[in-house]
């Protein structure tokens, strides 16, 4: 397989009657800011390459991230409607995929502050200062 051809590709909007595949990436929510994390093994490193193509309703594409290590934090614009990421080749001999973990960093980060919170309400408790 040439260098720069696609390996695999995951689609945000599928048309099920039309290429029958369901959507493979969750929805995003405008605004928001994620975080992507690509679990694989390759060989040689860095042989492999994932590109995020973020586009409007009409299908204009608004930008495109080429990323080549295995995480990413970005904002998802406000005007984008669906995004696509694609599994690039760079001259790989060996690939092992396992997973893409996508998560919402508004969402990570109330977590944190609510596990604090509780610790914080927990100690009181032990300490009988409640």
């Amino acid at each position: 397989m040439p260098s720069g051809m696609v390996i695999h590709e995951w689609n945000m909007l599928s048309s099920y009657t039309t290429n029958k595949q369901v959507p493979s990436l969750p929805l995003l929510k405008k605004g928001n800011n994620y975080k992507i994390n690509f679990d694989y093994d390759v060989t040689p490193e860095r042989s492999v390459y994932f590109k995020i193509v973020l586009s409007k309703k009409n299908g204009e594409k608004i930008k495109t991230m080429i990323i080549e290590d295995d995480d990413i934090e970005f904002k998802y614009p406000k005007d984008a409607y669906s995004y696509k990421i694609e599994l690039m080749n760079a001259g790989f001999q060996h690939l092992q995929f396992r997973r893409i973990i996508i998560e919402d960093q508004h969402i990570e980060s109330s977590h944190s502050t609510i596990s604090t919170d509780i610790s914080e309400m927990i100690d009181k408790i032990r300490h009988n200062k409640v």
